[in-house]
Parts: C-alpha cells; structure tokens; sequence
C-alpha cells in the first residue's frame, strides 16, 4: 500500500492536471467555496495566498471547524511554495470541483454517528451537561485508553505513545492520521468549547498561565462525549463489545437528546 509521503512526492513531481486530493471548507468561513460544484473552477491562478489547501487523504484533513463541507478536487494551477512533503498536503491556486462528499466521511467508516454526536454537543444544555459528568466513568477512561493502544499498535507500533495512559488524548502523531477517528476529538473540543462558552461563559474553563482547559463537570461531560464517538465510530477491530458498553453508557443514560 502506498504512504501518504510516497503518494505526494509522485503528485509533486506530476503535472498539476495529475493531482487530486480533498479539500474542506468550514462554513463559518466566507470564500468562493459557497458556490463550489462538480465541474466548477474555483481559485485565483495568483501565485500569492491565500492558497487552496489540498490534502492528500481524508484521515489527514485538517478540520478548522465544524460543521463545514468537504469537497474532492483536481489541481489546476500549482503554487510555487510547497510545503515540505511530509506534510501532507499541496498547496494550490486554482482547482476544478470533482464532486461533494459528506463531511462525516473524515471521521472514518462510521462518521456518520460520530456526526450525529457533534450536533448534540453543539446544542448540549447544562442539564445533559450535568447527566455526562454524573454518568462518567474510570472504566469508560480505561476502555478509551485502551483503544487508542490498540490502534497505534496496529497503525504506528514504534510510536513512543505506545502504552500510555490515552484517557485525555486528542490527537496523535503529525503528517498522518491522528487518531482512530481522524480529527474527530479536537472537533469535538472545538464544538463543546464553542457550546460551554455560549451557556456558561467564563466559568466552563479554568485558566492556568497561557493554559485553558474545561472546567471539571464541562471536562467529564467532554469525555463522555468523546467516548460515545470511540463506541460508535472506531473500526470493530479495535474495541470490544464490552468495551463499547463500557464507552457508550453515559451517553445512553443522557436523556433529552432528541
């Protein structure tokens, strides 16, 4: 199977009609993706940013924020400032619009439900709030701790995060894909974040010099959520079915999700 680093260094070389790739665009953010369709051209042909950044794969898209649309596309004008080639991505000043994919498809085979638990986190009241923290669990932090472990064994088995405790990751690794669920857990922060702020104001984070963190009953609700996204998300391969109990249960005890 090809790398990722192998594939753009090919792409690099290529002519620019060769390249292709996923771009995704936020939709809080104003540019002239808001008219993005198949077949369209999309771009300025200036070699000067901004630029269109074209990633190499979807478990290597990099999500600014959420909810947005993602696109795949064709490259038609190169920049002349690359990034270096791990990077994974290419920068562009021009590109054709092959087709819209649904964006839950950046968080794996089962986005789907890891989207579905962004929408309720976008939209949580201070009471599911408090029913996340109360139902939140050390078995359910082992259980996750536990996937991430299985999943670098299987994806990066010489990382030095091997056997660690995972229990508050979000990401891990750089140039490849950063978790079993792509960029789902730093978006599930970002929408959280975004929600505590507008419900609770200051008092959802706790500020320590140039840190800023959940505070406790908004960080044990923000791990129940992330847990409930690893139960129905990851691939069955890395989380076993009393896992998936284990990591599902506070979420399935939070009422008023509908």
């Amino acid at each position: 199977m090809t790398s990722p680093l192998t594939w753009l260094r090919a792409r690099l070389s290529a002519s620019s009609q060769d390249i292709s790739g996923f771009h995704y665009e936020p939709a809080d953010r104003s540019s002239h993706f808001a008219e993005a369709a198949p077949g369209l051209t999309i771009g300025t042909f200036r070699d000067a940013p901004p630029w269109i950044v074209v990633d190499v794969s979807l478990a290597t898209t990099i999500v600014a924020s959420w909810p947005g649309r993602l696109w795949e596309v064709q490259v038609i004008k190169r920049a002349s400032e690359q990034p270096v080639a791990s990077a994974g991505y290419v920068r562009a000043t021009a590109v054709r619009v092959v087709r819209e994919l649904p964006s839950a498809n950046l968080f794996g085979a089962n986005g789907e439900a890891v989207a579905s638990i962004l929408a309720v986190a976008s939209q949580l009241t201070l009471e599911q709030r408090d029913q996340l923290a109360r139902l939140h669990s050390e078995a359910s932090d082992d259980a996750c701790s536990q996937v991430w472990n299985r999943w670098l064994a299987e994806s990066d088995p010489t990382s030095a995060h091997c056997g660690e405790d995972h229990r508050n990751t979000l990401a891990i690794g750089a140039g490849k894909m950063r978790s079993p669920l792509g960029s789902a857990p730093t978006v599930l922060h970002s929408v959280l974040s975004r929600r505590a702020t507008e419900i609770d104001g200051l008092a959802a984070f706790i500020e320590d010099d140039e840190d800023r963190y959940f505070a406790p009953m908004w960080s044990k609700a923000f791990a129940s959520l992330l847990h409930a996204c690893f139960a129905m998300g990851v691939d069955a391969s890395l989380v076993s079915r009393e896992q998936r109990s284990v990591l599902i249960a506070a979420y399935d005890g939070m009422t008023g999700t509908k």
